[in-house]
């Protein structure tokens, strides 16, 4: 049963990304976001901050050292449950701007989501997860296309 809502997800998810992304595309975007979330997952910390988007580490950088530390301690990277089967649930797109927002499908209470972004049609990934995507406050600048 476990089996089939694992395969029914994943083609879900690549309908969905086939109506949006061309195969290299997608290609990248799986094999970046596979890299991303084994840092996330062994807090592979320096992994992490090279993968986060530029605007997100910008802004932890200029709030100062100990905020920056805080920001991508242990605690926090395990704080946003990036666990379980990457589903796509959204893909956006303006210009060269690509945005693909994830839910963790799986086992256990807490799921999270993560949110992909690309400012080159999909050449390279850059990662946010979702709860600090959807905070303003965390880097006023970054274009947000997802809501």
């Amino acid at each position: 049963m476990i089996r089939r809502t694992f395969i029914f997800l994943l083609l879900s998810s690549l309908l969905v990304l086939a109506c949006e992304l061309s195969a290299s595309q997608e290609q990248e975007l799986n094999r970046q976001s596979g890299l991303y979330l084994r840092a996330v997952r062994t807090e592979s910390i320096i992994s992490v901050v090279a993968m986060t988007h530029p605007k997100v580490v910008r802004y932890a950088q200029q709030k100062g050292d100990a905020y920056f530390r805080d920001f991508f301690s242990n605690d926090k990277i395990g704080s946003w449950n990036l666990y379980g089967t990457p589903v796509v649930n959204q893909v956006k797109k303006k210009g060269r701007r690509l945005e693909v927002h994830y839910l963790m499908e799986g086992e256990g209470e807490k799921k999270g989501a993560l949110v992909a972004i690309s400012e080159d049609e999909g050449l390279h990934w850059f990662f946010v997860p979702k709860k600090i995507y959807m905070n303003k406050n965390v880097a006023p600048g970054l274009v947000r296309l997802l809501k």
